[in-house]
């Protein structure tokens, strides 16, 4: 949701949402997986930004993982 919710956003179940703080091998192999992506963090296009900005990135390894519970 990232790229298109905002934190008021009536399509989000946001009374349901949990945080799942990772530990520290979860943080590495998050590393590892994004390492693999190159083409979402490069930019190819003098015009064109990176499909997952700095900004996306930074809070993707500090923020841990959210789920929506039933």
């Amino acid at each position: 949701m990232w790229h298109w919710a905002r934190p008021d956003d009536a399509a989000v179940p946001w009374q349901r949402m949990a945080r799942i703080a990772p530990d520290r091998a979860a943080v590495a192999r998050k590393r590892l997986a994004v390492k693999e992506f190159r083409s979402q963090l490069t930019r190819y296009d003098p015009d064109t930004d990176p499909v997952l900005p700095p900004f996306a990135l930074r809070r993707l390894l500090a923020m841990g993982e959210v789920a929506f519970t039933d």
